[in-house]
């Protein structure tokens, strides 16, 4: 289910990534919400399932990220460690250097198929 736009708690059968903490994600499936509770299941490992109260506000949802997105995100990490950098540069920064690769801007540097 693609339709859920990444507000509030994702409706039963929506795929999604999850983080108890707001740092590790991982690729989730709802499977029960009622609004009070909700009940998921990983993505590779359906067998896997956590129950949490829908109110926690530890609790963080997000639509899945496209490859892009998830590049875009590895870039301003890898900027922002190699310039000692004590936080991510601005997305700006990280879509234009993915736009550079991507359009083989940057010689000798090229995005996996």
């Amino acid at each position: 289910m693609s339709d859920w736009n990444g507000e509030w708690l994702p409706p039963v059968g929506a795929e999604f990534e999850f983080s108890a903490n707001g740092r590790c994600w991982a690729k989730r499936v709802m499977l029960f919400n009622d609004g009070v509770t909700c009940l998921m299941a990983d993505l590779k490992y359906p067998s896997n399932r956590w129950h949490y109260k829908s109110n926690d506000p530890d609790l963080h949802f997000r639509p899945i990220r496209t490859a892009e997105e998830v590049a875009v995100e590895a870039i301003g990490g890898i900027v922002a460690y190699e310039a000692g950098w004590k936080s991510r540069p601005c997305n700006e920064t990280a879509n234009a250097i993915y736009a550079a690769i991507r359009d083989g801007k940057i010689p000798g540097v090229k995005l996996e198929d």
